[in-house]
């Protein structure tokens, strides 16, 4: 206005403006990152320790310090009495542990004499029968008796009639072993499956030594026809064995076995009319 203007500048900015370059100061990049650090939270932060009042109420500082003291004492004491029962607790347990072991080493000792001793056969008949009812609870269980026999006798060789079951040999001490006793019965089968199964299920005479022998429990009354149901229908792991061969193998007799009954049941039904 009145004449006088200013003048608008034209052209680029870095030539509108002659300002030297030190006019600026230099960034100084430490205190920008110091301003965009994140900042320390509170949690972070340590806060000085605060001291427990020594002191209960109505008490003075020398109570205080024996009452604390007392506790310390009692508290290592009780420390004490713990670790000592605890090694006591170990070394009970340590040496009934080693009682056990030392009492089943000498268990299988004896029972290692005891079946060596039952199938020897300088005992038989009556006599072996006496030695059996010696033992009493020590005795080997009828499995382990018979599989042992046959295992040190037969071997390789079975005898499909087992003469060794006669009343003279080693019958009349294995039934009183099993009479009237069904579990006892399936030990005896069970020996016999498991031996059977050690010698490659034989076969003699076009017949299969298991079926043979189980045709001669029967005969020799070391098991009876539930013995041998129960037997087949067990399913028990330890028994396993060689069961499913057995089972296949022993199939007509189990078939004799049925008829047989059928055929008693008959005769009954006949009676009573």
């Amino acid at each position: 206005r009145g004449g006088d203007h200013m003048e608008i500048p034209t052209g680029p900015r870095s030539q509108q403006y002659d300002a030297p370059a030190d006019n600026y100061p230099p960034l100084n990049k430490g205190k920008v990152a110091n301003i965009l650090a994140p900042k320390k939270r509170d949690a972070d932060m340590v806060m000085a320790p605060v001291e427990a009042p020594l002191t209960l109420p109505g008490e003075d500082e020398a109570a205080a310090r024996a009452r604390l003291e007392k506790k310390r004492l009692e508290d290592e004491a009780k420390a004490a009495d713990e670790q000592k029962a605890a090694e006591e607790a170990a070394a009970a347990k340590a040496a009934a542990e080693k009682e056990a072991a030392e009492s089943a080493a000498k268990a299988a000792a004896l029972e290692s004499k005891l079946l060596d001793e039952f199938a020897s056969g300088n005992k038989l008949g009556e006599d072996l029968q006496q030695w059996c009812s010696d033992q009493g609870s020590v005795l080997p269980t009828v499995e382990k008796l018979i599989f042992h026999l046959l295992s040190t006798k037969e071997q390789k060789n079975p005898d499909p009639n087992c003469a060794w079951a006669e009343a003279d040999n080693y019958g009349a001490a294995l039934v009183p072993l099993v009479e009237d006793d069904a579990d006892a019965q399936m030990q005896v089968l069970w020996a016999l499956q498991k031996y059977c199964e050690t010698i490659g299920f034989p076969k003699i005479n076009d017949e299969y030594v298991v079926q043979a022998m189980f045709r001669s429990m029967y005969r020799c009354d070391l098991a009876e026809p539930g013995a041998f149901d129960l037997w087949k229908e067990d399913e028990s792991e330890e028994n396993s064995r060689g069961k499913m061969k057995a089972v296949i193998q022993t199939m007509d007799w189990f078939t004799w076995l049925e008829e047989d009954d059928d055929s008693e049941e008959e005769e009954e039904e006949e009676e009573e009319e």
